[in-house]
């Protein structure tokens, strides 16, 4: 008597595929704006390359050529950043491995890893803001993912289908009591428990504010911060010094500039009076502080 054999490589699902790429687009759009706009457009260019593939199989790139993507790609991403792989790299790393993975996908096993990588790249947002919007839209965003989970896991051919519907509500909110419990006696912190400084270096110069935290590497600006043109007498090279913003004001995190009025110190110590005095006219360059 014979036997009924799974095939190894059953057909994808074009239902899910559709829903990923949605999905993906939904992924991509809050990082406009945070990340460079290559890596947003190359992960919109993947994506809709993975649309074409629908209509016209033929399209999907082989291995070879998915090879040589994915380590232009990496090279790409490694000339930008550098060595630090931190926030910025990492999620323009995670679209573009996004992506590539739903270009690869050739069975249900396929799309069930872009679905778990999709989780991972559900949490970048966070990285660069905690607004009350991005929460609500993540929310939104993690139902789809489980209900192309359910999806893919079920071989559903249609969208509307209240049981997988109400299934993957039912999952989304069998997690909420221990939401709230790490809400509630998660030890509170002064930032952000995701909060990555910066791998950008900052460049010395002048500013209104300043964030020692978000500091990682510091790099001097030999570009020329403003232009004087003295009327009359000229001081002597060795003498030419100027005091830059003084920062007074600070929240625990954050440094500001002091206010308008005279500081404490300021008061206190009045500048000695000098016997020569120079006129001269000075000219901040744009640096688009102020």
């Amino acid at each position: 008597m014979g036997t009924h054999k799974q095939p190894e490589n059953p057909a994808l699902n074009p239902l899910v595929v559709k829903l990923l790429i949605a999905i993906g687009v939904l992924l991509i759009v809050p990082h406009i704006g945070e990340l460079p706009p290559t890596f947003i457009t190359i992960g919109f260019v993947l994506l809709g390359w993975r649309t074409l593939t629908i209509r016209f199989p033929n399209a999907l790139p082989n291995k070879w050529l998915l090879l040589a993507l994915s380590l232009g790609l990496a090279f790409f991403v490694l000339k930008t950043y550098g060595m630090s792989l931190g926030r910025d790299a990492s999620s323009s790393l995670l679209i573009l491995l996004m992506g590539l993975k739903l270009l690869e996908s050739r069975s249900p096993r396929d799309i069930q890893a872009v679905i778990y990588m999709n989780f991972f790249v559900l949490i970048t947002p966070f990285l660069f803001d905690q607004l009350i919007e991005i929460a609500l839209y993540a929310l939104f965003v993690f139902y789809l993912l489980l209900f192309s989970l359910v999806i893919n896991n079920t071989h559903c051919h249609h969208f509307n289908n209240p049981p997988l519907l109400r299934l993957s509500g039912l999952v989304l909110l069998q997690a909420f009591p221990l939401m709230l419990v790490f809400f509630l006696l998660f030890p509170r912190m002064i930032g952000p428990l995701w909060a990555m400084p910066d791998e950008k270096p900052a460049i010395s110069g002048i500013s209104n504010t300043i964030n020692p935290g978000l500091v990682s590497n510091l790099a001097l600006s030999g570009k020329t911060a403003f232009r004087v043109r003295f009327n009359g007498q000229t001081p002597a090279q060795k003498d030419l010094y100027w005091r830059g913003p003084v920062f007074w004001e600070t929240n625990g995190q954050a440094w500001t500039l002091t206010p308008p009025k005279k500081s404490a110190f300021e008061q206190a110590s009045p500048a000695p009076k000098k016997e020569s005095n120079y006129h001269y006219t000075l000219m901040m360059e744009p640096h688009q502080q102020f």
